[in-house]
């Protein structure tokens, strides 16, 4: 698949992959995350946005939100149990890239909240 390859059908979709309640949270804030990262980068085609897909790997990576602006890619891991092996493994996983690590549990459950603190991490 080339980099600049558009799924159109994936581009802004949310995708949900565990439908338990403690995911709740962490589905809440993927959705807010895309919605503010579209907001700011409004051109579809210029600009794809994906969830739990990577077009450049898409049956061996599956990242929270996946961006790419220009020639840059962006990767957001959204996660509430981290630990130095996780973030080890994370980090190298995605040593390519531009990571960008959400920790859940510093994320207000208040929605305007969330959105103030979700802003530190528009790029």
């Amino acid at each position: 698949m080339k980099p600049n390859f558009i799924d159109v059908k994936k581009n802004n979709k949310v995708a949900l992959r565990n439908f338990t309640e403690p995911n709740d949270k962490h589905d809440v804030i993927k959705t807010l995350l895309v919605r503010m990262l579209r907001r700011k980068h409004k051109d579809n085609t210029m600009v794809p946005i994906y969830t739990e897909y990577d077009p450049l790997k898409p049956n061996e990576d599956y990242p929270d939100v996946w961006m790419r602006v220009k020639d840059d890619i962006y990767v957001y891991e959204i996660q509430s149990d981290m630990n130095k092996r996780w973030i080890q493994r994370i980090q190298e996983q995605y040593e390519e890239v531009n990571l960008i690590i959400i920790n859940m549990n510093k994320i207000s459950n208040n929605i305007d909240k969330m959105r103030e603190q979700l802003e530190d991490f528009i790029y």
